[in-house]
């Protein structure tokens, strides 16, 4: 049986083996994008993970990343959004008292969220999934994703697709994993 880590005062430490600027824990989705943001501001990078290599669940997911406000995607799939529909959407999907701050800044950002996942090598297909599907079995790039258009949401806000997946059927969160973490994008320091 393994004991639980305790925590020490960093006073008691005689020595440390690895010094950085910035210290991820996990290397998921969530940590492959802080390392990447963190080495392309100069900053020298630990990623701490676990597992043999990094991915997590993100890679054993669907890779259904959920974005909208108005991404090319959307736009070349014929679906009009903004930022403030999104908005409305989430403030009402998201259960009784979302944070309205984080959540008018995660939709007002959306566009830049989508456009980050491009310009570090992630495809998407600009083709639209019509059937709902949280993970759709082919390389479609959009889907509904969630409930925008059912009702209640839909009299809410206008309804559209906000779930982008990388473009490979079945496979999407291993793909989207792949990319973040090849050689030319991911920050080698200590992993």
């Amino acid at each position: 049986m393994t004991k639980p880590s305790v925590p020490r005062d960093s006073r008691d430490v005689s020595r440390w083996d690895i010094e950085a600027d910035v210290c991820i824990v996990g290397l998921g989705c969530a940590g492959a994008a802080a390392a990447l943001e963190a080495a392309g501001a100069d900053a020298d990078v630990v990623v701490l993970e676990r597992a043999s290599g990094g991915g997590g669940t993100s890679a054993m997911s669907g890779g259904v990343i959920y974005l909208g406000g108005g991404t090319s995607v959307q736009t070349a799939c014929g679906f009009e959004d903004s930022p403030e529909e999104m908005f409305k959407y989430l403030m009402a999907a998201c259960g009784p008292r979302p944070d309205e701050a984080k959540v008018r800044a995660y939709c007002e950002d959306s566009v830049a969220h989508f456009q980050w996942f491009v310009e570090h090598g992630v495809q998407f297909k600009a083709t639209f999934y019509p059937h709902y599907s949280g993970e759709p079995p082919t390389d479609d790039g959009l889907v509904f994703s969630g409930t925008e258009n059912a009702h209640p949401y839909n009299a809410i806000a206008r309804p559209a697709p906000r779930g982008h997946v990388p473009r490979i059927p079945g496979k999407a969160g291993a793909l989207l994993m792949q990319t973040l973490l090849r050689p030319s994008s991911a920050p080698r320091r200590a992993w």
